[in-house]
């Protein structure tokens, strides 16, 4: 490949985001024939973290836990429990990752 990484300016790249440290600014290349990236919420030291390492906690009732893949840099788009599983003690149901129940949908309106 042309281009396998990228860190932005110089002093962007060896002062704010440390991706210099896996990726020649000079080349966009990666510094070692072993590095698999070089920023990223599942890239560590240089590796790809592993598919058991989770990249983003569960923010609300509806969400899910988000483990890194193993085999990229970034956490894979956020994950919501299916439509309809219950939540709020079996008083809701999960709706868009929202946890809706016939109270909220009497207080808006829905």
């Amino acid at each position: 490949p042309k281009e396998q990484c990228d860190c932005g300016t110089l002093e962007l790249c060896n002062n704010f985001t440390k991706k210099g440290l896996c990726c020649d600014q000079e080349t966009c290349k990666f510094r070692q024939k072993t590095y698999q990236c070089s920023y990223g919420s599942c890239c560590d030291q240089c590796q790809f973290k592993s598919d058991s390492i989770f990249c983003r906690i569960k923010m609300t009732e509806c969400d899910e836990v988000d483990f890194c893949t193993g085999n990229s840099h970034l956490c894979e788009p956020d994950t919501i429990k299916p439509d309809y599983s219950l939540c709020n003690t079996n008083k809701g149901f999960c709706f868009e990752g929202n946890c809706v129940s016939m109270d909220f949908l009497c207080k808006y309106g829905l």
